[in-house]
């Protein structure tokens, strides 16, 4: 499991051996591609409590390569100030899977878009999502 800043990304060969897989970036996005036949996790996770306003902004563009598999966890807990926007960009190849599991906890202002493209035969897609208004003393 690879520790990046801000989010954790683990990799499968299809014998189950680990391998590095690493986005890249570009001008405005990190871009994933995972490869035929491998599996992969990949966790986001924002989190702080800082009382200011502030923004948080991420955008990822991933490739689920045929018979691949990408499971997504995002954590959102922000500040009470905090304006929170993500996009994520997903094309799903023939006989792939991509499930996503959102959970957005905290934050004044939260935007979480996921695009996702079935562009192969049997691809498959699960989102999920659970998101919880919590309000401090006083507010």
């Amino acid at each position: 499991m690879t520790s990046h800043g801000g989010f954790i990304l683990e990799a499968r060969r299809s014998d189950g051996t680990l391998f590095e897989l690493k986005p890249e970036p570009t001008s405005d996005a990190r871009r994933l591609v995972v490869p035929s036949g491998c599996q992969a996790t990949l966790i986001e996770k924002n989190e702080s409590l800082r009382p200011e306003p502030y923004t948080t902004q991420s955008k990822w563009q991933i490739v689920v390569s045929e018979t691949a598999k990408l499971v997504h966890y995002k954590l959102v807990h922000e500040g009470p100030q905090a304006t929170h926007h993500s996009f994520i960009e997903v094309d799903v190849k023939k006989a792939a899977s991509f499930q996503s599991h959102v959970f957005l906890f905290e934050g004044a202002q939260i935007r979480n878009t996921i695009h996702v493209r079935m562009t192969g035969e049997d691809a498959d897609c699960s989102l999920e999502g659970l998101y919880i208004g919590l309000r401090f003393a006083g507010d």
